[in-house]
């Protein structure tokens, strides 16, 4: 016999003064109720009511066990609700991926605010560049900027990244601003790894424009080629996230500004395996970062 789930009967037809009524309470027949009493009777060898034919009336025993039973009972809630309140805490580890200059940043620089929110919570970030050390890798949480091509992954769109052709003030001081995307064929132009075709759209035409560019410097990394840009050595094609505080402090100008710059890597997005988008500590990190980054107001 389901002794807790007799103990439940016994104390609802204690507190609702008959079978009839505790029945209806947890969906069963009197009938039903009345066995499971009955068994509770037999297995604890004792009577728990003196029955009659208006009221239930406990025994001593009944009185007792009453007592005894409505403080297990509320100790078993207590347990559940424990049970399920821990399975929904943002606790354990979590293993997040992100680019080294992105991630450096912006995801860096807010975990100490993001485990202070939730102590419970340790968080292990490995920052990298190539896609082959995020596919080889399990983590809880990888932010990708460009969009994902591997389908083991469930995507979830975090930010815009916008591109800007920009230069320190001083360079334009020397050289003639670009009016034209076309004119930056002639000019000095920063190049960030391989990237020397430079694509814009414009506002007034649906034409996409393509425009080959080169310089005297280019790296792998984008920092370098926002140091370069600032000490006017040239123009750069960066994303806001970088250049952005540089734009809004004037260390750096933003030119052709009729002229969108198209890029295929456009949105920053947050993978993770689609089995855990209801893990409580994935959901807090994704919500957290979402958060901060709609603060970024330099990135728009």
């Amino acid at each position: 016999m389901d002794h807790l789930l007799a103990m439940r009967l016994f104390v609802s037809s204690v507190e609702l003064g008959n079978f009839s009524r505790a029945a209806a309470q947890h969906n069963f027949q009197a009938s039903s109720v009345s066995r499971y009493i009955s068994g509770l009777e037999q297995d604890l060898g004792t009577a728990l009511f003196r029955r009659s034919s208006r009221q239930l009336l406990l025994t001593d025993a009944g009185s007792a066990f009453y007592e005894r039973a409505t403080t297990i009972l509320s100790e078993v809630s207590e347990a559940w609700r424990m049970a399920g309140a821990t399975s929904a805490e943002t606790v354990g580890s979590l293993k997040v991926w992100a680019p080294v200059e992105f991630g450096m940043l912006y995801v860096n620089a807010l975990l100490p605010e993001f485990m202070a929110r939730n102590p419970g919570l340790s968080v292990e970030l490995t920052l990298g560049e190539a896609d082959s050390e995020l596919r080889s890798a399990e983590y809880d949480l990888a932010l990708q900027i460009g969009e994902p091509a591997d389908s083991r992954f469930y995507a979830e769109r975090f930010a815009r990244n916008q591109y800007e052709i920009c230069c320190a003030p001083s360079y334009l001081e020397r050289v003639a601003e670009p009016h034209f995307p076309s004119a930056l064929g002639e000019q000095n132009c920063l190049i960030h790894t391989e990237r020397t075709n430079w694509q814009f759209c414009s506002a007034k035409s649906s034409v996409d424009i393509s425009v080959e560019v080169s310089g005297n410097f280019r790296s792998n990394l984008l920092s370098p080629v926002l140091e370069a840009a600032l000490a006017g050595a040239g123009f750069a094609r960066l994303p806001l996230w970088l250049a952005g505080p540089h734009l809004e402090a004037g260390r750096l100008q933003s030119v052709l500004g009729t002229y969108q710059v198209k890029c295929q890597d456009s949105t920053i997005y947050g993978l993770y395996p689609e089995k855990r988008s209801t893990s409580p500590k994935i959901r807090a990190f994704i919500d957290f970062l979402t958060e901060s980054f709609e603060r970024q107001t330099c990135w728009n």
